[in-house]
């Protein structure tokens, strides 16, 4: 049997950013930790956190409002997701004297100041913001005049707009195809409108691991949750470009069985960018203790 790990997995930039935050706040302080929304899309890596005495709000980030104005811990300490959110929750947290930190990727606040600037640039500006439906980082743009949230799977979108113009962003985790193919389409419907590639660069290169991944695995191992977009995509689109490969989408180990392996497999790991290395091993170290 031959188990590899396709490069990169792990944890991303971002989730790296959100947990180095909480370890730097456990080893500076002794304040109570309170996480509005996941901190990540993980069980595993959420299930450590609550050992170690952090609360976690899982909640939608329509409701972080309705938790800060009841939130009585004047001690503790509120630590906001990697996904990011909308900015009048600084704003909320600032006026209610409520310690915080925020953790959003840096390359969601990077697409958020590129499309305030276009907003600001003219009033006749428009940006379209394709994301998947209830995502946290579509929170962002919430009641922000001229920014419409596209929703990937609907693929609908406003047609009497003619005289504006058009910018197409996406939310930093959709698949890259899949947003430049719905891009295109709107940008047939408006010749001037100007398709921006905001997609993450370290998940499109997870995804190019996965058109470019050779015939001879004979499975392909997608690890992550249930609750990670970009970990259901890879799985997806390793389904559809690898047809002769058996994938597997594993998020617990649990799910592991000896009968789903053979001792002549040729396996390929990839991971969500939510998923631990140390998960990753676990879950391999099962499978070679099965031959």
């Amino acid at each position: 049997m031959i188990i590899k790990k396709i490069y990169p997995v792990g944890y991303c930039n971002g989730v790296c950013k959100a947990l180095k935050e909480i370890e730097k706040i456990k080893k500076s302080s002794n304040k109570k930790i309170y996480l509005l929304g996941n901190l990540v899309h993980n069980e595993y890596t959420m299930q450590k956190l609550l050992k170690d005495n952090i609360t976690i709000f899982d909640v939608f980030p329509k409701d972080y409002k309705k938790i800060i104005e009841n939130f009585k811990d004047k001690n503790g300490i509120v630590v906001l997701s990697a996904h990011g959110h909308n900015i009048n929750i600084n704003n909320l947290l600032t006026e209610k004297n409520i310690e915080y930190k925020d953790t959003t990727c840096n390359i969601v606040l990077e697409n958020y100041d590129k499309i305030i600037n276009i907003l600001n640039e003219s009033e006749n500006n428009i940006i379209f913001f394709i994301c998947k439906k209830n995502h946290p980082e579509s929170s962002i743009f919430e009641n922000i005049e001229n920014v419409y949230c596209l929703d990937i799977d609907e693929k609908k979108y406003p047609k009497q707009l003619n005289d504006k113009q058009i910018y197409i962003f996406c939310q930093t985790t959709l698949n890259k195809k899949m947003y430049l193919e719905f891009a295109t389409e709107i940008k047939t419907y408006y010749k001037n409108s100007k398709i921006i590639d905001s997609t993450c660069k370290y998940l499109n290169l997870r995804e190019e691991k996965i058109y470019n991944l050779d015939d001879s695995y004979t499975k392909i191992l997608v690890i992550g949750s249930n609750t990670s977009s970009n970990s259901k995509t890879l799985f997806e689109l390793a389904k559809y470009y690898k047809k002769n490969i058996k994938v597997l989408f594993i998020n617990d180990e649990k799910q592991i069985s000896k009968d789903m392996f053979s001792n002549n497999d040729k396996i390929a790991v990839f991971s969500g960018t939510s998923t631990s290395i140390e998960e990753i091993d676990i879950i391999i170290n099962k499978i070679k203790s099965f031959f």
